[in-house]
């Protein structure tokens, strides 16, 4: 079965083929350490998936294939380079980010490199690399919002890069936590970096995707709810209601969701917009990227 699809297969071997390209956006007018499962699990799955994508190189072709025989059998892995970094790594590789919808569930499949140049441009860079981490979310096409919950540490959604969403965290302690503030100087030009694991992520705005406030979609949370760069409805950018409330905001305990006529956000840095849907958006200040989730959570699964 063909179904259209959003793909990307992007070569990432040189640095000077960074790229942005415009992404859809809903029509408006007003590091830490992975915490995935140790072992291989199964998880409950909507029916398995073969949907053909053209216009795949050989190398994401297999990706696929990959990626739909893990789905079928309802095989949900652990991260490859939990103990190690392995596979090759970015500037060895192509980006691998392929998104379908089928049956009401949105498919994503992605290999962990990034489509754009990485570990440019960082005031401090660390020396972590940006390797091979094969992965596949099976998320509601259209999310059912419950009720607020905090995400933890790791991946808590994937990015149209190719890379990982992280939260805002930078370490479970509760002191010296907020990773934009005790990681930032390692940021790349576009806002991610590699953590001990290889895993390259943002917990920040994925910059690279667009350099306006045009509500650029840059990924998809564990709960299916699409998340947002930089947002302006009607000249004013959309703003996180969260401040600090103690402390000197350094640790996320210092802040509290406090409503106001100056902020916009809920407490999942979420929105709705004119036609109805609802979606998470990146913000230039606390939390930067969501904290948590609006929906039931899937597993982000290894292969």
């Amino acid at each position: 079965m063909k179904l259209t699809v959003a793909i990307l297969a992007l070569l990432a071997v040189s640095a000077t083929d960074a790229g942005r390209r415009p992404r859809p956006r809903p029509t408006a007018t007003t590091s830490a350490t992975t915490t995935e499962p140790a072992t291989a699990t199964t998880t409950a799955a909507p029916a398995a998936t073969t949907t053909e994508v053209s216009g795949l190189s050989e190398y994401a072709q297999q990706v696929l294939e990959a990626a739909q025989e893990a789905m079928s059998t309802g095989t949900c892995g652990r991260p490859a380079n939990a103990d190690q970094c392995t596979g090759s790594c970015y500037g060895e590789v192509e980006s691998v980010y392929i998104e379908y919808v089928e049956n009401d569930y949105r498919y994503i499949i992605a290999n962990g490199i990034p489509d754009h140049t990485a570990n440019e441009g960082a005031e401090r860079p660390n020396p972590n690399e940006a390797c091979e981490n094969f992965v596949y979310m099976m998320v509601p096409a259209n999310a059912t919002l419950t009720a607020y919950v905090d995400n933890g540490l790791g991946p808590i959604g994937l990015a149209v890069t190719g890379g990982f969403i992280y939260n805002p965290l930078s370490n479970p302690d509760g002191v010296d936590d907020v990773a934009v503030l005790m990681e930032g100087s390692s940021f790349d030009n576009c806002n991610g970096h590699a953590d001990q694991k290889c895993f390259y992520h943002y917990h920040d705005d994925v910059s690279c995707v667009s350099d306006s406030s045009d509500c650029p979609l840059v990924g998809y949370l564990r709960d299916g709810v699409p998340v947002y760069g930089y947002c302006s409805i009607d000249g004013t950018q959309l703003q996180s209601c969260y401040a600090v409330t103690s402390g000197d905001g350094n640790n996320t305990g210092d802040y509290a969701w406090v409503e106001s006529a100056d902020c916009h956000l809920d407490e999942n840095n979420g929105f709705t917009f004119e036609d109805g849907s609802y979606g998470y958006v990146m913000t230039n200040s606390y939390p930067y990227t969501p904290p948590g989730y609006m929906a039931e959570a899937s597993s982000v699964c290894y292969f």
